[in-house]
């Protein structure tokens, strides 16, 4: 219930800013630089024949785990809907220096897929049984295994538990548990390994302290 009137709120605000629609298109605009950019480098990295994997001994022990696909999945939904309930409502300059780290970050991940190519070994699902195998069927079959170091996936979900606490969010708490869960769904899903995980973190602890302390 209590979530509920905080979401509640935040719609009642999104009515009254006047620089809204600003914002909304801001945001899709980064949405598409992502989608083309991660599009462009799986494809470059299939041209080259990448074979680069950066698997060890630990993460051949970590179980498979298709259940926490949802939480994969609910990725996309944490970085864009859910960053954006946290921001919407900053002054314009704040907003701007946010758009800034996450297109930053996107063409860091992108440089790092150029120079440093990896892919994924994705567990082989031959005949998926039940819905949370289906959906990881069907991602391992849609999307490239590619663009794997530094993932993505975790640096963009550290950036918005950053934000949640840099901006004293009544959600950052929340946030900070679905971190986890979309970190550990990366490795249990098998979509990322350890090393690209650990990168993701860096790689946005590091972008978010540069961008803040300018």
């Amino acid at each position: 219930m209590k979530i509920l009137t905080i979401y509640t709120s935040h719609f009642e605000r999104f009515m009254n800013d006047l620089q809204f629609p600003e914002k909304i298109l801001l945001s899709a605009g980064t949405i598409l630089f992502f989608a083309i950019m991660h599009s462009v480098m799986n494809c470059i990295a299939k041209k080259r024949n990448v074979t680069r994997c950066l698997k060890n001994a630990i993460d051949d022990k970590l179980p498979f785990v298709p259940q926490l696909v949802y939480f994969y999945f609910f990725t996309y939904v944490f970085n864009t809907v859910c960053l954006f309930i946290i921001i919407y409502d900053q002054p314009m300059k704040e907003f701007l220096t946010v758009i800034k780290i996450l297109i930053t970050l996107i063409i860091s991940g992108s440089i790092f897929y150029v120079i440093f190519p990896a892919m994924i070994i994705k567990p082989r699902i031959e005949k998926p049984e039940g819905i949370s195998l289906k959906l990881v069927a069907l991602h391992n079959n849609g999307i490239l295994p590619y663009n794997s170091f530094p993932s993505l996936h975790v640096a963009f979900s550290v950036i918005t538990v950053l934000l949640a606490f840099h901006l004293n969010s009544s959600l950052r708490y929340l946030y900070l548990v679905l971190l986890f869960l979309i970190a550990g769904s990366a490795l249990l899903t098998k979509q990322h390994y350890i090393i690209d995980v650990i990168a993701g973190f860096i790689l946005a602890i590091i972008l978010f302290a540069i961008f803040y302390s300018i």
